[in-house]
């Protein structure tokens, strides 16, 4: 008994025998990693063979994360943890840290088991390597950039050893990987669905870590930005590669654009109309000559700023709604306005890095917070928030009631005021941190420990707010909840820790390339647009061996050259719209040399992302070694995107279809 299978290439038949051997005239069978992959279906068999790489790079850090669960059971524990076990097992907004995650921890509650969460963690840690890998090839981008570009945050062992911990970091790095692939992950222009669904990938960050509340106004500065040139090399290159296709008649005639190869009288069924689209009438909403496919749910890029701005303003809205609905939550608990009641305590120990009171001069109710000590001899910024010795801790009451955040807040105000060039120091030197080859200790080695793989589990921290947690928590996992080192796995893990990491200079390097060949590219441009019997392509330039034509009749095999034909002409949806081949003469008409690939400004939006993720705690809070890692993913990202810009053999180029406005 044999069963039939048709080969991809030929249409042929081929015969395989049930015993599993290959039978003459049969295809050859491949393997991807070793694992056969006859028995596959084709779409398989094809995505294994052209994403290779990538699936063992995942195997690899699926495999390392097996190893971490198995090494360190059920998790590893960080000071920050047992407070999110007690939100989310009393729910109630936390005065330092929103209730995201805890939200996060209440959701996977019905399991009893923080082994569980790590699990789920660690799956976030893996579809963010896939993410990373999609949105590079959607775009256009290349497999021999893409793949590397998912290598620190599937290969890195301090990835690894965040996604074990019980902190907030993964959940939000993977918000905000989602929220940019869906703006950069389809094939088209931006749609107000995904400028929502980011908007809502935004609003759950922000309440994951408060970081992320002016990251949505970054995103949303983003879509604000217009980029023409970007469509008009678009248009160039769609009419460039239709000048190559069959040609196009257009019937002249006011109101009437005919774009169907295939003359009325050859006995062929007519094309349809497009959707509202009657004869002799002109469709609601729309003017003579434009497509209505897109004209609201599409974004062009360089579209006007009306269209822009409704983006924007989705997106805006999106976000604000989960974090208003939390506001609200916050006001009926403390009667006070916002998501968390630590800002001005935590800004006023950023600020104590350098505020000098002899400077200053600050009234006697704010002068109980100056330290006579020297800027240079004093402890890092957190040892203003939680010491007990800290001037603030110091004070009558607990640290975050209203009035110390209120004084606490008024003297970071003063200080940044009084001191603008010592702060922007200060800035830069907790941002140089995250750049070291080396790997420092910092701020303490307490809290340098916690991100390391322990050879035995630390006690829990002393203090009330760790004692309740550990409480709830072992009524949370219904069982003891210590970590169990257990070996080899957990010796293989520190070995492989020591050296398989992400360097903060290969870092700096990766966030440097993006705006650097930018920056060349644009030399470039204006280098060859200067170059004498160069002429710049624009919309109206005929196609490539094509004479200039009139605006009803267009040369023979040509493009239709004028703003009303081609205005129908671009009537295909973008995931339709054909794209040139390399090499083609639509790399002329866009205005480019073949060697200057990726002329397209998406990397933009991740390499802004993570610039503000490295910036922004070292301007408010600290610098810390597990605030770095969810910018490293958005930072190759937007590297990898410099590739993106022509259709690879994937991507083949198909002609677009016939349109008939009547």
């Amino acid at each position: 008994m044999t069963t039939p299978a048709r080969s991809r290439a030929g249409g042929e038949h081929a015969m395989s025998g049930m015993d599993g051997r290959q039978q003459p005239g049969a295809p050859e069978r491949r393997s991807t990693f070793g694992i056969r992959v006859r028995a596959w279906p084709a779409w398989a068999r094809r995505a294994a063979g052209r994403h290779r790489w990538f699936l063992g790079v995942l195997g690899l850090g699926a495999a390392l994360r097996v190893v971490a669960m198995l090494g360190y059971r059920p998790a590893l524990w960080f000071p920050d943890s047992y407070t999110y076990v007690v939100t989310a097992l009393r729910p109630r907004p936390d005065l330092v840290r929103p209730a995201g995650y805890s939200m996060f921890l209440r959701l996977l509650e019905p399991f009893h088991s923080f082994g569980g969460v790590v699990a789920v963690q660690h799956l976030l840690g893996l579809a963010m390597g896939v993410l990373v890998y999609a949105a590079v090839l959607r775009a256009g981008g290349r497999v021999w950039a893409a793949v590397p570009a998912t290598v620190p945050v599937l290969l890195d062992a301090y990835q690894v050893q965040l996604e074990h911990l019980l902190v907030s970091d993964t959940l939000f790095a993977f918000l905000l990987v989602a929220a940019v692939f869906v703006l950069l992950g389809r094939r088209g222009p931006i749609v107000w669905r995904a400028a929502a669904g980011a908007g809502a990938l935004l609003g759950a960050a922000t309440l994951t870590r408060t970081i992320g509340l002016p990251l949505i106004a970054v995103v949303a500065a983003w879509l604000l930005l217009p980029r023409t040139a970007s469509v008009k090399r678009r248009r160039a290159s769609e009419d460039a590669h239709r000048a190559d296709s069959p040609a196009s008649s257009a019937a002249p005639g006011p109101g009437n654009v005919t774009l169907d190869p295939t003359p009325p009288s050859s006995g062929a069924e007519p094309s349809l109309p497009e959707r509202g689209v009657t004869a002799g009438r002109t469709p609601r909403n729309r003017s003579p000559g434009m497509p209505t496919r897109g004209r609201i749910r599409a974004w062009l890029p360089g579209a006007p700023i009306r269209g822009r701005a409704g983006l924007a303003g989705v997106l805006v809205a999106a976000a604000l709604v989960p974090i208003v609905g939390y506001g609200a939550w916050f006001w009926g608990t403390y009667q006070r306005f916002g998501i968390v009641g630590a800002n001005g305590v935590f800004l006023y120990g950023r600020t104590m890095s350098f505020a000098d009171c002899a400077v200053l001069r600050p009234p006697p109710d704010l002068a109980v917070l100056c330290d006579d000590r020297p800027p240079s001899r004093r402890p890092p910024s957190q040892w203003y928030v939680w010491a007990p010795d800290a001037p603030l801790v110091k004070l009558p009451g607990i640290t975050f009631t209203q009035e110390t955040d209120r004084l606490a807040g008024r003297f970071a105000f003063l200080a940044l005021r009084g001191q603008p060039a010592d702060y922007a120091a200060s800035v830069l030197t907790e941002l140089a941190r995250s750049f070291s080859w080396g790997r420092p200790v910092y701020p303490d080695r307490e809290t340098y420990d916690y991100y390391e793989f322990p050879t035995r589990a630390p006690a829990p921290p002393d203090g009330y707010p760790a004692r309740h947690g550990a409480e709830l928590a072992v009524r949370y996992e219904r069982g003891a909840i210590d970590t169990r080192v257990v070996e080899p796995f957990a010796g293989w893990l520190r070995a492989y820790q020591g050296v398989a990491r992400t360097p903060g200079t290969a870092l700096l390097a990766v966030l440097l390339l993006p705006p650097a060949l930018a920056a060349v590219r644009a030399v470039h441009g204006r280098r060859r647009n200067r170059a004498p019997g160069h002429a710049p392509t624009s919309d109206h330039a005929p196609a490539p061996g094509c004479a200039p034509a009139s605006d009803h009749a267009p040369a023979p095999g040509c493009a239709p050259t004028s703003d009303r034909v081609s205005a129908a002409d671009r009537v295909a949806t973008p995931d339709r719209t054909s794209a040139p081949a390399e090499g083609s003469g639509a790399d002329a008409a866009a205005g480019a040399d073949g060697r200057w690939r990726g002329r397209g400004t998406g990397w933009a939006l991740p390499w802004v992302v993570a610039v503000s993720l490295l910036v922004l705690p070292a301007a408010t809070a600290e610098f810390d070694y597990r605030y770095v890692l969810p910018a490293v993913p958005l930072a190759c990202l937007a590297a990898a995107l410099l590739t993106a810009g022509r259709p690879g053999r994937s991507e083949r180029p198909r002609p677009a279809d016939p349109v008939n406005f009547q």
